[in-house]
């Protein structure tokens, strides 16, 4: 796949270059020192909840890398999605096809003395945990800069503009430190200025650390986030969490319970999705985080058996706010036919107290990647 696409590359560049030999050759030496990864996947999902709902969806992604010289290198990754929905619901008939293409990587990154910088526009993570499987990841433009002061202390800075979930100002730092072997500490923290559709003098501020620690096959991790803003009256929110991942022979587990704050569940923002702790929970990922005073606990087990993997989860959500429990239980087949193409299904199932209809949801997803 790799080759068929810089061949493409290549014989476009050819066409152009009838017009402009000389230009043709410097793109054709400009492709050839690009390296390209990228996957293509079907998925399809099937969603009882929803009327019935059936998703099909088609993705590629495309990833390059140019060497600038100089130990620069120009980064750019493109997605492009086909999604097709259809409701067979009694109370609802409808067909939706949504096509998509979005260059969301275009920035350049290398060295200025002991610091890496990545500068232009760049993915900085999802927005927040109910709509983590959004068509996009948030973007924003900006830079960021990565200074590893030594292997026990690393720095990083990040000024972001025009963030894609709500063209918010962004400015964060974050500070790793590794005293010892097995101990890996980091905390950070960010500042979001100039939302749309709020007022413009009104700010969030979001921290978030974690501590974890190996012993032996064992590891242990806490974290904790809060969410603040400086407008009087606002609901001040946290999430903690902790969890447990080790090996019981050829089995992995992973042991967690978390629980929000009484007065506001962490809603997110694209840092808080890409680091947060969340349990192995699927469709229930956002009622985890979001909901206010809710507590979470959860189990799941999985191994290979050579070319196939399984996984066992369950889910437990205690929400004293809403009144009620919920759980969720999650089984999944995987099957790689080599290094770079496989699949799985997974089903779901999701119960909650009262007169509350069981939700079943299921996924099949087969991905190549190049």
């Amino acid at each position: 796949m790799t080759k068929i696409v810089k061949m493409s590359l290549v014989a476009a560049v050819a066409v152009a270059g009838f017009t402009s030999n000389a230009s043709a050759g410097k793109l054709i030496d400009a492709v050839e020192a690009t390296s390209i990864a990228g996957f293509a996947r079907y998925r399809m999902e099937d969603n009882s909840a929803a009327d019935q709902q059936e998703t099909d969806t088609y993705k590629m992604v495309i990833k390059t890398a140019t060497d600038l010289g100089n130990g620069w290198t120009g980064n750019m990754r493109m997605q492009y999605q086909n999604k097709d929905e259809s409701n067979s619901g009694a109370t609802n008939t409808l067909d939706g096809d949504n096509k998509t293409f979005q260059v969301e990587d275009m920035y350049m990154k290398g060295k200025v003395g002991p610091v890496v910088l990545k500068l232009g526009k760049q993915i900085v993570g999802n927005p927040t945990a109910k709509v983590r499987n959004v068509t996009h990841p948030t973007t924003a433009s900006g830079a960021v800069a990565i200074w590893k002061i030594n292997p026990m202390f690393k720095v990083v800075g990040v000024r972001f503009t025009n963030l894609s979930l709500n063209d918010a100002d962004v400015t964060a730092g974050k500070i790793v430190v590794n005293p010892i072997k097995g101990l890996n500490m980091w905390y950070w923290a960010n500042k979001l200025e100039n939302m749309s559709g709020v007022a413009a003098s009104k700010e969030v501020n979001n921290d978030m650390a974690q501590i974890s620690y190996k012993i032996a096959c064992v590891t242990l991790t806490a974290q904790k986030a809060t969410q603040d803003t400086n407008v009087a009256g606002d609901i001040d929110k946290a999430y903690t969490a902790y969890q447990a991942d080790g090996k019981l022979g050829p089995v992995a587990l992973k042991l967690g319970y978390s629980k929000t704050d009484k007065e506001g569940g962490y809603t997110g923002t694209a840092w808080f999705t890409t680091h947060a702790i969340i349990g192995a929970a699927w469709k229930s990922a956002g009622d985890v985080t979001d909901l206010a005073d809710t507590k979470s606990t959860w189990l799941k087990a999985s191994t290979n058996l050579g070319a196939f993997s399984l996984a066992a989860t369950y889910v437990d959500l205690d929400m004293k706010a809403a009144n009620t429990d919920m759980t969720e239980k999650i089984g999944e087949v995987g099957y790689k036919i080599n290094k770079k193409l496989g699949g799985y299904v997974r089903f779901a199932k999701v119960e909650q107290d009262g007169n509350v209809a069981d939700k079943d949801y299921g996924r099949l997803e087969i991905k190549y990647s190049f």
